[in-house]
């Protein structure tokens, strides 16, 4: 297995950066642009590795080459859904033998200093893993009631046990066979994939730090603005959460958790109905708010059901964006 390299080795660190995509090329292209503008440190070779989730490229390889100063290997995973292209850049990364292996997704650009801040917080704390922050560029057709997300904010070097997989490196003694061997859960496909691998890596003794100043910004496509995607993103993550309890809890605890959380979420709803047919209530006012965070608590409590009775995750997530 590789061993970590020192910051000043003057032998080349060889990072692959791992782009899982689905039909999506013109995000592909900016994804790639932003890659080519990376300040990459003197030590580093790098790679770039994209896996299409289907049986043909949406980009051509040739105008891809032209945008990247880098290698590119471009492949198609086949079987459907997620955990099934990432295990694909992991299963590559081993055969390129890997030092590290960086994650950004389709949708996401890289700032300049991306790959240097996760490279450096790496090293710093001896990390197997790190992960940063993602920050949001909405469409202009976002409704006011639209919730929009802030980059989370952790201090440099903070532990964590869980993660997502949009904004990562990943240590070769992550996937290595010599190491903790980790592949993704293939029963997630529909989400929840990246939750669980973390947690399991955590379990193994795995490390994985907050890298601050290792920022991505996410392009949120305008199918995700509109109230039937918001809603049934809601049901899939509630549902996603009940698959990941099964697996870590067993079926007993996992029952009456979620069940408590399904009561509270239709109490919650039915409390801001009440309140919105009030006459004189202040809530009125924002009623547009109000009714869709109470559409949104019933679809996390349908999500939960659905866990608990079908007991199985969802199975392919549809693709938002272009």
């Amino acid at each position: 297995m590789n061993e970590y390299i020192s910051c000043n080795s003057t032998i080349d660190t060889n990072i692959g950066i791992a782009i899982c995509t689905a039909k999506r090329p013109k995000m592909l292209l900016d994804c790639i642009k932003s890659i080519s503008l990376l300040n990459a440190p003197d030590d580093v070779s790098l790679s770039v590795i994209i896996v299409e989730n289907d049986t043909t490229r949406s980009v051509d390889l040739e105008q891809l080459n032209a945008l990247c100063p880098y290698p590119i290997e471009y492949t198609c995973e086949t079987q459907r859904g997620i955990p099934f292209a990432r295990n694909r850049t992991l299963e590559i990364a081993r055969e390129k033998n890997l030092d590290f292996l960086a994650l950004i997704d389709d949708d996401e650009t890289a700032d300049p200093d991306w790959l240097r801040a996760h490279l450096e917080t790496i090293r710093e704390f001896s990390a197997d893993a790190t992960f940063g922050p993602v920050s949001f560029e909405y469409p202009d057709t976002t409704p006011e009631w639209y919730p929009k997300e802030e980059p989370a904010k952790m201090e440099n070097g903070a532990q964590s046990s869980w993660a997502a997989t949009n904004n990562n490196l990943l240590s070769s003694r992550v996937f290595s066979e010599d190491g903790y061997a980790m592949q993704f859960d293939t029963d997630f496909t529909g989400g929840g994939e990246d939750i669980d691998f973390f947690q399991r890596l955590h379990r193994k003794g795995g490390k994985t730090v907050w890298c601050a100043d290792g920022r991505v910004t996410e392009v949120v496509a305008e199918a995700r603005v509109t109230l039937p995607i918001y809603l049934n993103r809601a049901r899939i993550v509630a549902r996603n959460l009940v698959m990941l309890s099964l697996k870590r809890k067993g079926l007993a605890k996992t029952y009456w958790r979620f069940m408590l959380r399904m009561f509270k979420c239709l109490l919650k709803s039915g409390i801001i109905h009440i309140d919105l047919l009030m006459p004189f209530s202040r809530s009125r006012k924002i009623s547009s708010a109000k009714k869709v965070n109470a559409l949104r608590l019933i679809s996390e409590a349908k999500g939960y059901a659905q866990g608990i009775y079908f007991r199985s995750p969802v199975r392919i997530r549809p693709i938002e964006g272009k």
